[in-house]
């Protein structure tokens, strides 16, 4: 189900066609029709197309992603863009790829809602990059912070017999440690620290921006740790409550509209 789901995907958007009503100058209501465009944003995006294996599913590749951005944007029936954001795993490099596409429609006067429910730091920061954030009562916001872990080799090259041959230049040049050693250096280890700490800066940077708020607010917000959609509605991570995406009846949402990039 999964793989087609992906095929399908690859090959056009799926489209929300909803009518309903409105009101024209005069007062009197009259039927409307709005064509969204539905992009599901998960996984790894690989830098190039991946083969299936056995058991897996058809991965696809951030250029292809990349491409259906680029066909919402060209395409005259689509007015706007809705997605369904959930299990980013990418590196920061493609998030800032993707978040960089994501911004491209909305300067072709399409908005761009995005749609939470169990978000993880990469996930809200895409969802910071659309016009508004859509969020179901049940939804979590896991804004807990950054972690890293390395594994070491060592205690197994020893029990397989085997004795890796590297040489080392330097304090910092770390790459070896993991085949050398059971522990980090200290060296190591701030360079570890000094990396999440320069990631950790940039999400805080790109959050305060997207909501308008102060870096000091988005810190002591990721302090507080998991956070429910109601509990986030208290904080300027999720305000206020009341629309729906656009598209079929929906269960009511907590919704909040990025004031930094108003639809």
């Amino acid at each position: 189900h999964a793989l087609y789901r992906s095929l399908i995907a690859a090959t056009a958007l799926s489209l929300l066609t909803p009518a309903g009503l409105c009101d024209d100058d005069s007062g009197s209501k009259r039927r409307s029709r709005v064509d969204w465009a539905e992009i599901e944003l998960s996984g790894l995006y690989p830098e190039t197309q991946q083969l299936p294996g056995l058991f897996g599913d058809l991965l696809e590749s951030l250029p292809s992603i990349r491409d259906r951005f680029r066909q919402a944007e060209r395409d005259r029936s689509v007015k706007g863009v809705v997605l369904r954001i959930g299990g980013v795993e990418t590196g920061w490099g493609k998030l800032n790829e993707l978040q960089e596409a994501i911004r491209s429609l909305p300067a072709t006067g399409k908005p761009v809602w995005a749609v939470l429910h169990d978000a993880s730091m990469k996930d809200y920061l895409l969802a910071c990059a659309c016009d508004r954030i859509v969020a179901p009562e049940s939804a979590t916001m896991m804004l807990t912070g950054l972690r890293a872990e390395v594994t070491f080799y060592k205690n197994l090259f020893e029990l397989l017999d085997i004795q890796p041959d590297m040489l080392r230049v330097g304090a910092y040049k770390s790459a070896a440690e993991p085949y050398t050693r059971t522990e980090m250096s200290d060296e190591f280890r701030q360079e570890m620290e000094e990396l999440l700490d320069d990631q950790f800066d940039e999400f805080v940077s790109q959050v305060a921006k997207a909501r308008d708020i102060e870096p000091d607010q988005v810190q002591a917000i990721i302090d507080e740790g998991l956070l429910s959609a109601r509990r986030a509605q208290a904080e300027p991570i999720l305000p206020p409550c009341g629309s729906q995406v656009p598209g079929p009846p929906v269960v009511p949402c907590c919704t909040g509209e990025n004031p930094a990039n108003p639809a």
